[in-house]
């Protein structure tokens, strides 16, 4: 790879030849494909995950969206990029956003649950809030990768009303029943 530069030597008016320049820029082409190939496999990497990953700043506009996260809108992540997310999740925008800037301003990550109405459909999930670095270290973006957790979060649910069912059996039942640890009663109804 080569780069060329010429400027025209002038005389009376008119060009009487040129004076040029080459200068080698192999290195700097082959780096600059080495970083297209490593960029390609990590966004290959993201857009094959099985999680909602986006990039958002401290205005709650998304940087970086993968086919996951835009999905539920019928849309392309190139179509939501700069986009709000008070336009897409107006129910919880204000909590991803102070969750956001609180990641930037401590630059420290935090993980959550929570319920989110994407479209009319409720979801659990559970969400990894990054900060994203610039070259001087200073949080410039968060990093958001977000776990459907749904039918964990339904299965929890399930159980609990079983526990619920069969506590209130133990407890009412007119026979009597104790629990054993060990030899020694440790609930008895």
């Amino acid at each position: 790879w080569v780069r060329s530069s010429t400027v025209p030597i002038m005389q009376d008016g008119k060009v009487i030849g040129g004076r040029g320049s080459l200068t080698d820029i192999t290195d700097i082409k082959e780096a600059e494909i080495e970083l297209r190939k490593s960029g390609e496999k990590y966004r290959s990497l993201i857009d094959s995950l099985d999680a909602v990953v986006t990039m958002m700043d401290a205005e709650g506009r998304y940087i970086y969206m993968n086919a996951i996260a835009a999905r539920p809108f019928k849309k392309t992540p190139e179509e939501l990029y700069l986009i709000n997310v008070r336009d897409l999740l107006p129910d919880k925008a204000e909590e991803v956003i102070q969750n956001v800037r609180t990641v930037l301003e401590t630059n420290k990550g935090l993980v959550l649950e929570a319920e989110v109405n994407i479209t009319g459909d409720y979801r659990w999930y559970r969400t990894s809030v990054q900060p994203v670095r610039n070259d001087k270290g200073v949080p410039v973006y968060a990093l958001l990768v977000s776990t459907n957790i749904t039918d964990s979060k339904n299965a929890q649910k399930v159980v609990q009303k079983s526990e619920q069912k069969y506590r209130f059996l133990f407890e009412e039942s007119p026979e009597a029943y104790h629990i054993l640890k060990d030899g020694v009663i440790v609930e008895c109804n």
